[in-house]
């Protein structure tokens, strides 16, 4: 993965986040986060890469809003 990701650096490549192999349970992908971190990505880069380069390749970056979460207090 080290030599893809200076690659895809190199000649801009955007990189996106995903699992879409059967079989493997979903709960493993926030696995990745700690994959691409000890592999020499910045945690902030990774986040960017399950975020808004993952919604970029789906051309979805302009959906949805930042916003606030307000719980209700029982």
């Amino acid at each position: 993965m080290r030599d893809s990701d200076r690659f895809c650096r190199r000649f801009g490549t955007l990189i996106a986040f995903g699992i879409d192999v059967g079989g493997i349970p979903h709960r493993y992908a926030a696995r990745e986060f700690v994959y691409m971190v000890n592999l020499g990505m910045r945690p902030e880069a990774a986040i960017v890469i399950a975020t808004i380069n993952t919604a970029k390749l789906f051309r979805l970056e302009n959906t949805g809003s930042v916003g606030r979460i307000d719980f209700p207090i029982l």
